[in-house]
Parts: C-alpha cells; sequence; structure tokens
C-alpha cells in the first residue's frame, strides 16, 4: 500500500480514543469513593438515554432541498419505500420523479412522529442493566483502541467506567493531537496523489488513467473501481489462489439489508507481496457471517501491462496482498434461505 497503508489505518483508529473517556482528580480511589462513581456515571448513563429516548424526530424539508437539489436529482442514486402498519419498509425502488423522494421523506417523518408520539414510558431499569453490562464488559475485555499504556497504569475500574486520571487524560490528548497531524498529513497526500486521480476516473475523465491494460477500455477501469469500493469493509470468507488465478470471496450487505456475497476475480496474477493471510470462516446457527478477516483498504493502479492491486486486511493483525494481475471481475449473488455458502 502507498498511501492507506498500516500506520494510516493504526492512526485512524486512534482518533476520537478521547471521546470515550472524562477527566477526574488524579488520586487513588478508595472503594467506597469508586463506589460512589459507579452510582455517578450509571446515573448519567440512564438520564442520557432517557434525554435521547425523548428526542423527537426532526425534518426541515427547506433544509433538506437545500442539502439535495432537485437540479441535482439522479434516480438511482436513491431508494424509496412504502411503510406498512408495522413500521417496515417494502417495496424497494428507485423513485420516478422528485417529487417522489420528496414525499418518501415526509411520509417517513410523518411515521416516525406517529410511532414517537405513541412509545411507551422510558425504561430505567433497562437503562440501568445496560450499563452494567457495559461495564462488566470493559472490565473483562477492554477497547481493543485504548492505548496500552493506559491498561497498564490507570485503575481498570476507571477505565471501565470511561474515567481517566487528569493527568492521563491529558496525555492522552496529547498523543492524540500528535496522530491527528500525522494522519490529516498523509491523508492529504494520499487525496492529492492517489483520491484525485480515482474520482477523475469516476467522474468521467478518461485523461486520468494514462495507460490501460491491452484488451481493456476505459469502462473497465470505471468498473473495477466501482467494485472494489462496493467491498471496502466487507468480510472476506475465503482467497483462492489456484493456476496463477486469485478468487477473493467478500460477504457485505445491500440497501435491503440482505447478504450479498462478492468475488473478486483476479487473473495471471503476479505476487508482489504476500503478508499470509489465513481466514477462518463460518455461519453461526442464525446464519451469520463469523470470520476473522475484514478488508480494510485497497489501492489500485493501471499500466499497459496490467493491474497493480493493493490489498490490506485486518487478520489477526494488519495484513497486506498486493499482485499484478491482467484482468479484474466481480461476480455477486444475494444469501436466501439457511446461509450456506
Amino acid at each position: 500500500m502507498r498511501y492507506y497503508n498500516k500506520e494510516w489505518y493504526a492512526l485512524m483508529q486512534f482518533l476520537g480514543t478521547t471521546d470515550m473517556f472524562e477527566p477526574v482528580i488524579d488520586k487513588e480511589y478508595t472503594d467506597e469513593e469508586m463506589d460512589a462513581l459507579y452510582r455517578e456515571m450509571r446515573e448519567k448513563y440512564i438520564q442520557e438515554e432517557h434525554d435521547l429516548y425523548d428526542e423527537p424526530p426532526c425534518l426541515d424539508i427547506d433544509e433538506w432541498k437545500e442539502e439535495f437539489p432537485e437540479e441535482d436529482f439522479d434516480p438511482d442514486d436513491y431508494l424509496i419505500a412504502d411503510i406498512d402498519e408495522e413500521g417496515e419498509e417494502i417495496n424497494y425502488r428507485n423513485p420516478e420523479t422528485y417529487e417522489d423522494l420528496v414525499q418518501f421523506q415526509i411520509d417517513e417523518y410523518e411515521f416516525q412522529w406517529k410511532e414517537f408520539e405513541n412509545r411507551p414510558p422510558f425504561n430505567e431499569e433497562e437503562a440501568g442493566e445496560e450499563f452494567d453490562e457495559n461495564y462488566n464488559d470493559s472490565l473483562e475485555e477492554p477497547d481493543e483502541d485504548i492505548p496500552a499504556w493506559i491498561l497498564e497504569t490507570v485503575d481498570p475500574r476507571l477505565v471501565a467506567l470511561g474515567l481517566l486520571p487528569e493527568s492521563a487524560y491529558k496525555k492522552l490528548l496529547a498523543e492524540e493531537e500528535e496522530k491527528q497531524n500525522r494522519f490529516d498529513e498523509m491523508d492529504e497526500i494520499a487525496d492529492r496523489e492517489y483520491e484525485s486521480m480515482i474520482e477523475e476516473i469516476m467522474e468521467g475523465i478518461p485523461e486520468a488513467v494514462k495507460e490501460l491494460p491491452d484488451g481493456t477500455d476505459y469502462d473497465d477501469a470505471v468498473r473495477i473501481c466501482e467494485d472494489l469500493n462496493e467491498v471496502d469493509g466487507d468480510y472476506v470468507l475465503e482467497i483462492r489462489k489456484e493456476n496463477g488465478d486469485i478468487a477473493i470471496v467478500f460477504s457485505g450487505w445491500n440497501e435491503d439489508g440482505d447478504e450479498l456475497i462478492r468475488t473478486g476475480n483476479f487473473e495471471n496474477v503476479e505476487i508482489l507481496e504476500d503478508e499470509g493471510v489465513v481466514i477462518n470462516a463460518e455461519r453461526d446457527e442464525d446464519g451469520d457471517v463469523i470470520s476473522d478477516c475484514d478488508f480494510t483498504a485497497h489501492e489500485i493502479y493501471f499500466s499497459k501491462d496490467g493491474y497493480e492491486v493493493h490489498l490490506m486486511f485486518d487478520n489477526n493483525g494488519l495484513k497486506y496482498l498486493t499482485f499484478k494481475c491482467t484482468y479484474i471481475t466481480f461476480e455477486q449473488e444475494c444469501v436466501t434461505g439457511d446461509g450456506s455458502f
């Protein structure tokens, strides 16, 4: 990966870590003081959940039209649906007109208001139980994005409550500021040197692709960029290497919430870097995918000799797979029934 590499990804994952915590006084807390903090944070959580529960739906249709003006309307960019009596969206389709899209926003808002006005009383007991469960889960298995030095130096009960001694909080703020600056620097370079090329390809500027592999055309470049963007963030179920080709099977979802299995086929592959992705994937009793491999980032480059594909996976750590190939296609199917694959 030239731009969206392991450092870039690790920096991105770190950003926002301070939002997980609040500062408290630097001191050794007694069990009684810790119990008091627990009750305080629990009550605060319940109140925040209550406030969120009582927040009414909101739609300013004029502001919405400013954000999504009619002159930019393309029916293929939107899905609308009918809303049945239980609030389920059915009969998904592209809107025929801009007015159809506007009416869908209004209908959805009106149904949300109906639900809001008929909601049952807020369940404080349930919210408290959620807090207790989150606290215990955090004690047993802290968030993996929390820096090791915090876990090693701060009382785990404070960490599980989302609290840090003031000195640790200030240190974390400084660390995040430093990482934010480095991330912004890397992201700016990636935007200028890579994303601008991809955006021009997607916007229909053929000059963005200086050279294309023999036997392919500009539409292939657009299609491949779109296909790779579609699988970003998907689970990876399998990587097959056979007879000089590679097939990668991804599991993601469409707009209706149905699972899509997409298979990327890469022909006549020349491996440049392979850090040994080993995937364990299965389905649970509900048919949902369990995989220890996520597709985290990609880059694609075009030349007369073929495509240069840079892939990064989160597979018990970040791992690269980089190769050249002569052609790329994607197939997809919607998973139904027992979800077997």
